[in-house]
């Protein structure tokens, strides 16, 4: 599997819709439908075994933004279970499984209200930095 340099970027464009999960219930995350979306288009992605930075624009449809949640679900929430996908693919190849996301050194999230359901999901980037 290739692997992305120091100084190269990737792009990745994630279709479905972003969960969040308050509960840290190994069960609930197991059976993550976003989580599964994650994992699958990005297993055939270049891995990253090394310190990197990451964007993550969550689009959200407007069902996710309710007179309960005015400004849609919480992002750490919403970056959890994408985080979680991603340390089965891009990032498996890092030595601790217990921290295979600890490589991130800089996180960026976003939320996006996503023009109609066939545009929700995310946009990753994802930048290789010097170790």
């Amino acid at each position: 599997m290739n692997e992305l340099k120091p100084g190269e970027c990737l792009e990745i464009s994630i279709r479905g819709r972003p969960t969040s999960f308050k509960s840290n219930s190994t069960a609930r995350r197991k059976n993550d439908p976003w989580k599964k979306d994650v994992m699958e288009q990005t297993k055939d992605c270049v891995r990253i075994i090394g310190s990197c930075r990451l964007t993550i624009e969550f689009y959200l449809t407007s069902d996710r933004y309710d007179k309960d949640h005015l400004f849609g679900p919480d992002l750490d929430n919403l970056a959890k279970s994408t985080l979680d996908a991603l340390c089965e693919t891009i990032f498996c190849e890092i030595d601790s499984k217990q921290q295979r996301d600890a490589c991130i050194l800089d996180l960026h999230l976003l939320k996006v209200k996503a023009e109609s359901e066939d545009h929700a999901g995310a946009l990753l980037r994802i930048e290789r930095l010097q170790d």
